[in-house]
């Protein structure tokens, strides 16, 4: 058995797969770089696969889900599963299009997924921007602050509705050599937002095999 589980663990490290403890303490990083060149870095990875939970908070209500995240390039899928009371929910965002697929309710379809998910449940989360906060960037964020590490560790945001956002990088582990953000609280819009990473796979781009298959959003011509 403890040979099986060897095995099982080397061949998670040899995919750029980690599984991740985000209670414990962060790690102090050695690679010795500048806030500059780690955002580089982190930039290089486009194609990427997390699995976690979000907690979403307003007023006195809150709700909890598992989340699955993958993106290849620009193309998004994200799957919530017992998602706030509302049964599995899958986003996908393409380039130009959007869907939206609920356990036991036909499909949406338009251009934008956050959009789709408030007009589905209601809720506010910037999805789009979140992309980039799992991976430690800024995004379109403003007020940046960094460690000493060069870690981003808090920004402001206004999103497409005007919504003001503020995101914090509570912890963060060390992932096929990058420093990643395994606990983020994200507070605006009258939602408080915690996102908790517990599995990663990374890919830097320039390593992705040239005939990677895209997300499709089944119903809409590419």
């Amino acid at each position: 058995m403890n040979r099986l589980l060897m095995v099982i663990a080397l061949a998670t490290v040899a995919s750029g797969c980690a599984l991740l403890n985000p209670d414990t303490p962060d790690a102090i990083p050695t690679d010795g770089l500048s806030a500059e060149q780690r955002q580089a870095e982190l930039l290089r990875i486009t194609d990427w696969r997390l699995q976690g939970r979000i907690a979403l908070r307003s007023g006195e209500e809150g709700a909890n889900a598992s989340l699955v995240w993958t993106q290849q390039g620009d193309d998004t899928e994200v799957r919530l599963f017992g998602a706030f009371g509302l049964g599995a929910v899958r986003l996908v965002q393409g380039q130009q299009d959007a869907a939206l697929y609920r356990s036991g309710h036909k499909p949406l379809y338009g251009e934008n997924a956050e959009q789709l998910l408030r007009w589905e449940t209601g809720m506010r989360i910037p999805l789009k921007s979140l992309g980039y906060w799992v991976r430690g960037l800024p995004g379109n964020g403003e007020d940046l602050s960094y460690d000493s590490y060069g870690r981003l560790r808090s920004l402001q945001y206004v999103d497409d509705f005007g919504a003001q956002w503020a995101a914090t990088f509570e912890r963060y582990r060390e992932v096929n050599g990058h420093q990643l953000p395994v606990r983020v609280r994200v507070e605006g819009s009258d939602y408080l937002i915690r996102l908790t990473v517990e599995r990663w796979t990374t890919e830097a781009a320039d390593s992705a095999p040239a005939d990677t298959q895209r997300l499709r959003i089944p119903g809409v011509s590419s």
